[in-house]
C-alpha cells in the first residue's frame, strides 16, 4: 500500500522561510534633502515603498524555497536487490508481487458492538498485558498463524520481515513521479536517519497490526509497547517475561532465538548501553545507575529535542542519498541526520541482539536492521517509539513565556507529501496519490 507521510502525522500544511533578502533598500531613501511635512511625507512613502519592495523579494524567495525539491516516493514494486550480510550469502528481502491492480488507499470504517459503540485498538504496556492470559493467547495465537501463511502470502511473518529488510537496507530505490511503478532516480531508498523514520514505521506498524487482528477475527486486537523509558514500575524495562521460554501461557510464537542471553530479566535494558565496554569488562552497573542513566537518555533525546528536526530528524528528499555505503562509518561519519527519537531506539535494537557474539557478526536478530524484524519483540519495541512521538508533542516547548506551545512536526509538502507501499490484511497492494484525503 502506498500512502502519503499526512496519514501518519495528521499536519495541516504551513510554510515558514528564514530566506532574507540581500538587497540595500538604502537607494530608495536617498532623495533630495528638505524640511517640513512634504519632505517628511515624500520619506514615508519612499520607506513604504522600501518595505513593499523587499517584503515581495522575500516571499518570492520563501515561495521558492519550497519547490526546489521533491518528496520522496517508496514502493514495494519494480526494481528490488538483495541486501549482503557479514555472514552467509546475500539476503532476497523482496516482496512477491502483487495480484490485483494497485488500488489507492481509504481510510477504512471503524466496525461498531450491537450497541453502536465504536471497536477501538489501545496499545497498553507488555508488562501489564503479559498478566493477562486471555491476551497473551490472543497474541501467540496471531503470531503462530501470521507464521503458518505460506511465503507467497504478502501478510506471512517472513514477508513482514522482508518489508522491514528491504525499506530498511537500500533494496528499493527512489522514485521520480508517483504510483508504484514510476521510473527510478538511481538513487538507494532509505527510510532510517532522516524524517521518515517515524511516519515509516508508524504505517508499517498500522498495517502489521491489522494483519494480526484479522488472522484472529479480533478487531480490537492491539500490539503491545515494550515500556523500557519507564523507570518506575520495577519489571517495565526489562525484555516482558511473555517474549521468554518457559512462560505461564503458551507462547511459542512470541520467542526469538537470537538474543543476548547475557541481557536476560531482571537485567533492565540501558539506554547508554556501550557494547565495546561491555565486551571489556567495564561496564557494570547497579540498577540504579542503569535507571538513573536511562533517566538522562531521555531527557537528553526527547524533553530537550524542541524543533521537528531535533527530534524526528533531518530533511528526505528525492536526490538524497542516506544509504550507509556512502558514508566512512570507521571515521565517525553518519548517513543523513537521525533525530533524537531515533537515537534512543538504536540502543534497545544493539542491546537485545547477538553482540559480541563472535558465531553472530551480524548481530542478529534485533541488533541489525536486516534482520531486526524477525523478532516479535521488534514489534513491540517499536509501539514505544511510536508512542513516545505523541507523548513529544505533548510536553511544552518553552518557547513562550507561558510555555505552552505544543512541539510540532514538520509542516513541508516534502514531509508530508512522502509516499509509502504496504500490503494490507486483504494483501492488496493500495496506492494513495499526492493530494488523495
Amino acid at each position: 500500500m502506498r500512502i502519503q507521510n499526512t496519514m501518519a502525522s495528521g499536519m495541516s500544511s504551513l510554510m515558514s522561510s528564514t530566506a532574507k533578502t540581500e538587497r540595500n533598500p538604502q537607494s530608495f531613501l536617498q532623495g533630495r534633502q528638505g524640511s517640513g511635512r512634504s519632505s517628511a511625507l515624500k520619506n514615508s512613502q519612499q520607506l513604504k515603498r522600501a518595505a513593499y519592495i523587499c517584503a515581495f523579494v522575500f516571499c518570492l524567495q520563501a515561495l521558492l524555497g519550497t519547490v526546489d525539491a521533491d518528496p520522496v516516493l517508496a514502493s514495494s514494486l519494480g526494481f528490488c536487490k538483495t541486501v549482503p550480510v557479514l555472514k552467509g550469502a546475500p539476503l532476497h528481502c523482496c516482496l512477491p508481487a502483487p495480484k490485483t491492480t494497485p488500488i489507492r488507499f481509504r481510510f477504512p470504517l471503524i466496525p461498531r458492538n450491537l450497541a453502536g459503540r465504536l471497536l477501538l485498538r489501545e496499545r497498553k504496556p507488555a508488562h501489564v498485558v503479559q498478566k493477562d492470559p486471555e491476551y497473551v493467547r490472543k497474541y501467540n495465537l496471531a503470531y503462530a498463524r501470521m507464521k503458518a501463511l505460506p511465503d507467497t502470502d504478502p501478510r506471512s511473518f517472513l514477508n513482514q520481515w522482508r518489508v522491514h529488510c528491504s525499506f530498511c537496507n537500500e533494496a528499493f530505490k527512489q522514485r521520480r513521479t508517483p504510483g508504484p511503478l514510476g521510473p527510478e532516480t538511481g538513487v538507494p531508498l532509505q527510510v532510517h536517519y532522516s524524517w521518515t523514520f517515524l511516519p515509516w514505521h508508524r504505517i508499517y506498524l498500522y498495517y502489521h497490526e491489522r494483519i494480526l487482528a484479522s488472522l484472529i477475527n479480533d478487531p480490537t486486537f492491539a500490539l503491545p509497547f515494550w515500556n523500557w523509558d519507564n523507570q518506575l514500575d520495577q519489571d517495565a524495562a526489562m525484555i516482558p517475561a511473555m517474549f521468554l521460554p518457559n512462560f505461564s501461557v503458551p507462547n511459542a510464537a512470541l520467542f526469538d532465538e537470537f538474543r543476548n542471553p547475557n541481557h536476560m530479566p531482571p537485567k533492565i535494558l540501558h539506554l547508554g548501553y556501550n557494547s565495546k565496554l561491555e565486551a571489556e569488562g567495564k561496564q557494570n552497573l547497579t540498577d540504579k545507575q542503569i535507571r538513573y542513566e536511562n533517566l538522562c537518555v531521555m531527557y537528553n533525546q526527547v524533553a530537550t529535542k524542541i524543533s521537528a528536526r531535533d527530534f524526528l530528524g533531518g530533511p528526505y528528499v528525492v536526490g538524497t542519498d542516506n544509504s550507509a555505503a556512502t558514508v566512512n562509518v570507521s571515521a565517525g561519519e553518519v548517513p543523513g541526520e537521525s533525530g533524537g527519537m531515533e537515537n534512543a531506539h538504536n540502543v534497545a535494537h544493539e542491546w537485545t541482539g547477538l553482540i559480541n557474539d563472535p558465531n553472530h557478526p551480524d548481530n542478529e536478530d534485533m541488533g541489525n536492521f536486516i534482520y531486526a524484524a524477525r523478532d516479535p519483540i521488534f514489534y513491540s519495541h517499536h509501539s514505544n517509539v511510536d508512542r513516545l512521538w505523541d507523548v513529544w508533542k505533548t510536553i511544552p516547548d518553552k518557547v513562550t513565556k507561558s510555555g505552552s506551545r505544543k512541539r510540532m512536526d514538520y509542516t513541508s509538502r516534502d514531509f508530508l507529501d512522502t509516499e509509502f507501499t504496504f500490503y494490507d490484511e486483504n494483501q492488496t497492494c493500495d496506492r494513495q496519490g499526492e493530494g488523495q484525503p
